[in-house]
């Protein structure tokens, strides 16, 4: 499960889907929210590859 930062209802909605599933693991992002976290991995990754590029030419 994946939840942004805020607190607005988390607690209770955490518990609900920790009862329904409860194999499951709440996942914290780095970032303000999931987006954003996800954004910052993609332009990481970018960058790895323009580095590996950089580095065959």
């Amino acid at each position: 499960m994946a939840f942004g930062k805020d607190k607005t209802g988390e607690a209770a909605v955490v518990r609900a889907l920790m009862e329904l599933l409860p194999q499951s693991k709440r996942l914290k992002c780095k970032a303000d929210d999931w987006n954003q976290q996800l954004l910052d991995y993609g332009r990481q990754l970018r960058q790895q590859n323009q580095q590996s590029e950089d580095l065959s030419l």
